[in-house]
């Protein structure tokens, strides 16, 4: 399962071949109800695939770093409704795998937040940014939305801006005096600021020289976050751009590219292939030493596989009797 702010994926494999569902994302485990976030969006996406319990289960969530103590309780929940061996990560661990595998490197996963994950090839891994709307994100889809929003009020007072995102907004809002209600309303105000990328980078592929250096401004801040990883682990580990704000292509590739220095990777795969791909390692009995202390695995007593999992170790890992698990989630 892959679970961020903007929506839910999951895909189960098994004799009778791939089923693929999908439904909305969460605010994140760190949310005051963040367990029962997570519960119901597993539920809705597994609706209508006709999928019991599983062997294993991996799942990359949003809110995994800053949820630590929460995820005992995701956990035995998991293990309790759907599986018998329970792989628990960040969205960006998956995202990694996903994008470059098993190799060193930086990958950054840009959506609704913005995160970044680096590894070595001696397992050392290090989380940068991934603080969240109100204290980070930089250069995410909401940090986009946020200030093309910005960029459409300002014209609309006559202070600046960008006569195109005012329409943009108008368009997708309805009239901006009602703008900030509409925001503090929302059950997800950071979502549905971000919703409004996709109106940025249409502006500045029309040509709008306001909303082209929005798209600047987000590439430059994610190649800092990039390069505070690197800087970190190993000035010549390769980047990734992944997640779905890169799906602009090179309105947002190109700058991130030449602001971050060095060998840039091309994303292999998904958020999602990389949950399947930790699925399958925890299957086999062998989570790879590059994300090993990123991930926690755990096991109801008397599932029959053996091998996945480790003693127990470490203050922040899953202290509870009945699992045991590998890795330490650390930043």
């Amino acid at each position: 399962m892959d679970l961020g702010k903007t929506g839910a994926r999951v895909r189960a494999c098994g004799p009778d071949g791939v089923r693929e569902g999908e439904g909305p994302g969460v605010v994140g485990l760190a949310a005051a109800d963040g367990v029962r976030q997570v519960m119901a969006a597993l539920r809705g996406a597994l609706e209508g695939l006709d999928v019991g319990r599983v062997d294993v289960l991996a799942m990359g969530l949003v809110g995994y770093h800053a949820a630590s103590a929460r995820r005992e309780a995701l956990a035995e929940a998991l293990l309790t409704e759907h599986a018998d061996v329970v792989l628990l990560t960040g969205d960006v661990t998956t995202t990694y795998v996903g994008a470059i595998g098993d190799r060193p490197g930086v990958v950054v996963a840009a959506g609704t937040g913005a995160v970044a994950l680096g590894a070595d090839a001696t397992g050392r891994t290090v989380v940068r940014d991934g603080w969240g709307f109100l204290l980070g994100d930089d250069g995410s889809g909401y940090a986009v939305g946020r200030a093309g929003l910005r960029a459409a009020l300002e014209h609309r007072d006559g202070r600046g801006g960008s006569a195109a995102l005012e329409r943009a907004a108008t368009e997708r809002f309805g009239e901006l005096v009602g703008l900030p209600a509409a925001v503090h309303s929302a059950a997800h105000p950071s979502q549905l600021i971000a919703s409004f990328a996709t109106d940025v980078a249409r502006a500045a592929q029309d040509g709008d020289e306001v909303a082209r250096q929005i798209w600047a401004d987000a590439a430059a801040a994610l190649a800092r976050t990039a390069r505070a990883c690197r800087e970190a682990l190993d000035p010549g580990l390769p980047v990734c751009l992944a997640g779905g704000l890169a799906q602009v292509g090179a309105l947002l590739a190109q700058p991130f590219a030449a602001a971050v220095g060095g060998e840039v990777l091309r994303a292999a795969g998904t958020s999602l292939d990389g949950a399947e791909a930790l699925a399958r390692q925890a299957w086999s009995g062998a989570v790879s030493p590059v994300v090993a202390d990123q991930v926690s695995v755990v096991r109801a007593c008397g599932s029959g596989l053996e091998g996945a999992v480790a003693e127990e170790g470490g203050a922040d890992g899953l202290g509870v009797p009945w699992p045991r698990r590998v890795g330490k989630g650390r930043r």
